[in-house]
């Protein structure tokens, strides 16, 4: 009577690590199941199952720049930050606080008319776009214009004052300057902030 061999073969150990996610497919030939182990997105990185074409293989995904989960749904990212404040002088040249990237930056311009027996004032500036920091004082297109005046003719012992208040959204693209430029009375810079792109 022949001899019986016993072969005992050791099973595969598969080290895993938390949330680590397994599917099942079938092989190429169809003749039966495998496992596919996923490689899971870095911590804290949204991720999303698909089934690659090129290789036949589920496999993890990220989201790309401007891409985000809302719900159950994949929607773009707001294009910009929220905003913050931002230091603007008049009749100074600005830029986004990375040069690299384009930018919004809101200056709200104000002024107080006044007018009275000695004659009325206008108080003006331009709102200036330029690729060189000397758009403080001149060069650059001007997009836009700020104008508060109180003018007439009034009798005695009377006086008129007027605030005015406006806003402009400077659309920087990277690298660009922009500059609110006097060109008349004592316009002043009220407020400012600046969103950046994502």
């Amino acid at each position: 009577m022949g001899a019986t061999v016993r072969l005992d073969v050791p099973q595969a150990i598969h080290l895993g690590y938390p949330n680590q996610i397994r599917l099942t497919q079938r092989e190429p030939g169809d003749a039966f199941y495998v496992s596919r182990d996923l490689v899971n997105p870095p911590a804290g990185t949204n991720g999303i199952f698909v089934y690659n074409g090129t290789t036949n293989l589920p496999q993890m995904m990220t989201l790309g720049t401007g891409l985000q989960f809302s719900g159950n749904s994949i929607v773009s990212a707001p294009a910009y930050s929220l905003p913050a404040a931002k230091t603007v002088a008049m009749d100074t040249a600005f830029q986004c606080a990375d040069t690299s990237k384009g930018c919004i930056i809101s200056v709200t311009v104000g002024s107080t008319a006044s007018l009275s027996l000695s004659g009325g004032t206008a108080n003006t500036a331009d709102m200036v776009i330029g690729t060189t920091s000397g758009i403080g004082s001149t060069g650059g297109t001007t997009w836009a214009r700020y104008r508060s005046t109180l003018t007439g003719t009034l009798v005695a012992g009377l006086a008129v004052n007027t605030d005015g208040n406006q806003t402009f959204e400077f659309k920087l693209p990277a690298g660009a300057y922009g500059a609110v430029r006097t060109t008349g009375g004592s316009p002043a810079i009220v407020l400012a902030t600046e969103q950046t792109t994502n």
